[in-house]
């Protein structure tokens, strides 16, 4: 064994390790430059070679192993499994095949060593000993590697001509130009599903008019951009499903609660034997059945939707990747995992998440969302595209973030451009990949006249296969409406939506930023810190004061403060407390809002070529709360955040927010406070001071707190919770209802 050929074993078991981390466009990049280097060295070229291999084989058999893996092994992590078991295949073909003629077998040695390293793998997932137990994966795979292969891979015998690596080359760079073949443009009518859920409605508009959970997760928006670029067909009976489907490019189905008959399922299979292509997109839990109506509308496809709650374990804002492409990583939201069972494209995995089982006995089906004894750990898919007859079925599995309060929210528009346009050129050629590298290696076994030859037939259907070559970026273009479209520059994690039992990130405005588009304006994230834009283009920077004094570059004309750095005093504000007062309901506690304004009282300053503004305990999501909004929202809410919007559109300034005086006096009305459920026996007298406000009557209750005003025959009520609360981390499971006499 010499030192180079341990390397190779180090350096390949890395790659199947991280693979999937890594990035399509710098895997290539570290592919090219091995293969370069492989024109001058033959130890290069061997590498180069087997890589491509290698990675191709642990890409497509990734996917089926960590289905078999988490069922029958689920105390241990998926991913230890099949990186075992490939690892080990790898090394057996390389010895099996590529050295057929030679006949060798493994020595004792190696079966040690391979016994030893299996030993190791399970001791450190079992009692889970170090800290970093990747390391010790690390280290037992790179031995099972290094007992297995030895690692004469390529025979010796055969003479690696340096024209026979260029060639190679050649193909490897032409490769991404196959781009041209992925990138399916053609694609200018979808149809709509829409009859067959009572979970995706688009028939709550994202207005000002409902603020409530009706308006945030209807699907409105969705519809909007599509309609933007395609050709929308709504298919609403069985009879237009027959009648529409033929028309269309693709077919679009939302969280279908409602089981498909055989004749629909036969459509729709018609459909997808015509060249047609399908996305379903699902969600968590199998709420409402959605999951079961899925799984027998796609089972002949080897896969299906998990009945799970599918999550970053340590980070809710946990990220994925797309693979081959350069869009960046986006966030689900409640999102459930897939389970592969014949060869697909895998689009998008998780790392190290978490599987929870759907808990029947709760709300939505959510178990308790941390990490316990009996959930999964591992890696898994999210996305998938399969080869169904002569079309393509797309699976998505996270409908929340394409509802109206998240759709905006950074490369929820691009995963759409995604899963209508991408995936079927590599679903095809994965699907008939383990056919192909059956008969090859086959031709490998019986010939050796031109080995060098059929290695780089191998290379070529294994780089195909793999989808390296894909670097391609996912379109916004045509999806927006251009005189509606505003410019948004920030750090990411200002703008993520937080689930409703989570605290947001410190100066988070992502309530602000998800209702923007009620005002018929689409938001568009751009990048961390701003660029230039055009003139007829509306520009906003959330950026803390810091940063903002230390940039050099261009600055927008609306620029938001979103800290309470010290020296916002140097652009002429100033603090000031807010007394919200006292409600002697015990509703809340005292609270004291402490502000930055201008002399003359207004959160905004302009100056000559920039407007900015103070969002610090105006805007941010600790003042306004979050868009779980069962009942009504705050009229402070909605007052500011119109302000903001004429701000925006260069009407008026931002004027502070005065309180009216709750008006509660004993001796008026007689009043019972019924809190969380339960009756609160203390009788008090109250006086209300009812506002109206866009035809509604809201209640000052003091503290931050209002109520909606509700009249029900002859009895009259009062009601409120953390929705109707200006203060995020106050009353977060607070309900109230007052009984008026």
């Amino acid at each position: 064994m010499t030192p180079c050929k341990f390397i190779y074993s180090i350096i390949i078991t890395t790659l199947v390790l991280f693979g999937l981390q890594i990035p399509t466009h710098w895997l290539y990049l570290i592919f090219l430059a091995i293969g370069l280097v492989g024109i001058i060295s033959q130890h290069s070229a061997r590498l180069f070679l087997y890589l491509v291999m290698a990675y191709t084989l642990f890409i497509v058999f990734y996917a089926p192993l960590i289905t078999l893996s988490a069922s029958l092994a689920p105390q241990f992590q998926p991913k230890v499994i099949s990186i075992l078991i490939i690892t080990l295949a790898l090394s057996l073909l390389g010895r099996i095949f590529l050295y057929a003629d030679r006949a060798e077998t493994i020595e004792r040695r190696g079966l040690k060593l391979i016994l030893l390293a299996a030993l190791i793998t399970v001791f450190f997932q079992i009692n889970k000993v170090l800290p970093y137990s990747s390391i010790a994966v690390f280290l037992a795979v790179a031995t099972i590697s290094y007992g297995t292969i030895n690692i004469k891979i390529f025979s010796t015998t055969y003479d690696y001509k340096k024209r026979h690596i260029a060639i190679a080359l050649m193909i490897f760079i032409l490769l991404p130009f196959l781009n041209l073949i992925q990138l399916d443009n053609s694609k200018r009518t979808i149809g709509f599903i829409k009859y067959h859920s009572v979970w995706a409605k688009e028939n709550f508009p994202y207005t000002t008019a409902d603020w409530t959970l009706k308006s945030n997760y209807s699907y409105s928006e969705f519809s909007k951009i599509l309609s933007n670029k395609y050709k929308i067909l709504n298919i609403n009976s069985e009879k237009d499903l027959n009648e529409v489907t033929p028309q269309c490019d693709a077919v679009i189905i939302m969280t279908p609660t409602v089981p498909f008959n055989v004749s629909e399922k036969k459509s729709i299979k018609k459909f997808l034997n015509q060249n047609g292509k399908v996305i379903v997109i699902g969600d968590h839990t199998d709420l409402y059945g959605h999951g079961r109506v899925i799984n027998d509308l796609i089972q002949h496809a080897g896969i299906s939707i998990n009945y799970d709650t599918h999550f970053e374990p340590d980070n809710w804002h946990g990220l994925i990747s797309f693979r081959n492409t350069l869009m960046g990583k986006v966030r689900p939201l409640s999102a459930s995992s897939i389970s592969v069972k014949k060869p697909v494209y895998v689009m998008a995995w998780s790392h190290n998440w978490v599987s929870e089982a759907a808990n029947y006995n709760s709300p939505n089906f959510f178990g308790d969302l941390t990490w316990t004894a009996d959930d999964k750990f591992g890696d898994f898919p999210m996305a998938i595209t399969a080869k169904v007859g002569g079309g393509h079925l797309t699976l998505w599995t996270d409908s929340t973030m394409f509802s109206n309060f998240a759709l905006y929210q950074p490369r929820m528009i691009q995963t759409i451009d995604h899963l209508i346009n991408n995936g079927a050129f590599l679903s095809s050629v994965t699907y008939y990949y383990s056919f192909l590298i059956i008969i090859f290696f086959a031709l490998l076994f019986f010939s050796n006249k031109h080995r060098g030859y059929l290695l780089l037939i191998i290379f070529f259907i294994s780089s195909v296969a793999s989808g390296l070559y894909l670097i391609y970026f996912t379109e916004t273009d045509g999806y927006y409406d251009v005189k509606s479209q505003i410019h948004i520059f920030c750090k990411e994690n200002i703008i993520r939506e937080v689930p409703s039992n989570r605290d947001p990130e410190l100066y988070s405005l992502s309530n602000l930023y998800s209702n923007i588009a009620r005002y018929d304006l689409q938001p568009m994230w751009i990048s961390e810190n701003p660029s230039r834009c055009s003139t007829n283009q509306t520009c906003i920077w959330l950026t803390t004061y810091e940063n903002y004094n230390k940039w050099n570059g261009y600055k927008p004309t609306h620029i938001v403060v979103i800290d309470d750095h010290e020296d916002i005093s140097k652009l002429g504000y100033k603090r000031i407390f807010v007394n919200t007062e006292v409600t002697s309901l015990g509703l809340s506690e005292s609270s004291n809002r402490e502000l930055w304004v201008t002399s003359d009282s207004k959160h905004s300053i302009v100056f000559p070529e920039t407007t900015i503004f103070t969002s610090d305990g105006v805007l941010d999501d600790y003042t306004i709360g979050n868009w779980w909004a069962a009942i009504e929202v705050s009229l402070y809410r909605k007052e500011m955040i119109k302000r903001f919007i004429d701000w925006i559109r260069k009407k008026e300034e931002i004027n502070l927010f005065h309180y009216p005086k709750s008006g509660i006096v004993p001796g008026k009305k007689r009043a019972i406070l019924i809190q969380s459920g339960k009756e609160d026996k203390e009788l008090r007298n109250v006086d209300f001071d009812v506002l109206e406000y866009e035809k509604k009557k809201y209640v000052y209750l003091g503290g931050e707190m209002w109520g909606i005003f509700h009249k029900e025959g002859q009895k009259y009520f009062i009601v409120g919770g953390p929705e109707t609360s200006d203060n995020y981390l106050k009353h977060r499971d607070f309900r109230f209802l007052i009984s008026i006499h």
